[in-house]
């Protein structure tokens, strides 16, 4: 996809995050922790703060850092609830 702002004076441009695009890379860091280690203090302590299953569900259907479809591998869980 290409966006041609050619021509377009600079108040006429605008950056935003994407709430939707802030919430898939939270959920990335929470299911792949150990590939980002800076925000590792943050996903320890917000796994730490999730219901098991709640947990347990985001898991299932979080892809990792891999293209491909989300992970469905019963039991599996990157996160440590212990510590």
């Amino acid at each position: 996809m290409h966006i041609d702002i050619a021509g377009l004076t600079p108040d006429r441009v605008e950056f935003a995050t994407s709430p939707l695009a802030e919430l898939g890379v939270a959920l990335h860091a929470l299911s792949e922790p150990g590939h980002h280690p800076g925000v590792h203090g943050w996903a320890t302590a917000t796994a730490a703060g999730l219901e098991p299953d709640l947990a347990d569900r985001l898991m299932d259907t979080t892809p990792g850092c891999t293209a491909g479809p989300p992970r469905r591998r019963p039991g599996w869980s990157p996160i440590s609830r212990t510590g």
